[in-house]
């Protein structure tokens, strides 16, 4: 299985970003807290108040860091950097795409 590219958590609640196949970013989340009685972790797809609170703010920097990766990855496609690889073209080298 894959490795998110990123992960956000606080109290349990986990939002996770992931590129996906085509190069584009997907987000999920999860909530996961400790069983009282039979001290395991387990997952639950319901939120408190609290934990939606939470949830925003970390469904935030998660958009906020798919965005910026996205963004990245799209200049260094355009100029040929990608994969680490310094750019070796030129601005009058890159032809504009037609729509």
């Amino acid at each position: 299985m894959n490795k998110p590219v990123q992960s956000f958590r606080d109290k349990g609640v986990d939002v996770a970003v992931w590129e996906t196949r085509n190069g584009g970013m997907s987000i999920t989340i999860r909530k996961t807290y400790k069983d009282k009685n039979s001290g395991e972790y387990k997952e639950s797809k319901y939120l408190f108040k609290e934990d939606a609170e939470r949830l925003i703010e970390l469904l935030k920097q998660a958009v906020s860091y798919a965005h910026n990766r996205a963004e990245h990855n799209t200049e260094h496609m355009a100029s040929g950097g990608f994969n680490g690889k310094p750019s070796t073209a030129k601005h009058e080298d890159i032809d504009d795409i037609p729509f």
